[in-house]
Formats: C-alpha cells, structure tokens, sequence
C-alpha cells in the first residue's frame, strides 16, 4: 500500500460490483490478473490490501495461491496485506 515499491513489486487491488459478487468473478480476475504481471511485466511479488473482515476477499486471495504477508495501519485504518512470489506462482501453476 506504498505509494512506492520496489522494482518488481506490484500493489493491486480490485472490486467488484455487489450483482457480480459470489460469482467467482474476484477469483478469475485475480488470477488472470497475477498470472499476467508475472509473465509479462517483469514482477517478482504481486501484493495487495484488503479489510480484515472482507472474508470474500482473504478466501479468494488464499484460493488463488497468495499467502498472508502481515498488517499495517495506514490513515488510521487497519487493513491486512497479501501476497504471492514468482517462485510460489510458478510452482502453483506447476503443480
């Protein structure tokens, strides 16, 4: 959620519209979206915010192979953070 990253770090994020939700429309664009930074746009880490209590969205991520990276406060406001590595998409995609 910086505003910079390193090079090769990639902070996303989306939404979706509450018609589109529970639909798995989150999980496909999550993934196109992951497998598109790490073959075509050089990333290593693809990482991103979301509310703690947004329980569709942890289980999307962990479902799409990213892992709990941790929690940070920004504008007083708690938000816990995802994560996924090249090497993890890769073996992922692999297995």
């Amino acid at each position: 959620m910086s505003a910079r990253c390193p090079p090769g770090t990639f902070d996303i994020g989306i939404a979706l519209r509450e018609d589109a939700r529970g639909r798995g429309y989150g999980r496909e664009a999550l993934a196109l979206l992951t497998g598109w930074l790490f073959e075509h746009a050089a990333a290593e880490v693809v990482e991103a915010p979301t509310d703690p209590a947004n329980v569709a969205m942890r289980t999307v991520f962990q479902r799409v192979g990213w892992q709990l990276a941790g929690s940070l406060t920004e504008l007083g406001r708690e938000w816990v953070v995802y994560r996924i590595t090249r090497p993890r998409w890769q073996a992922r995609a692999a297995g």
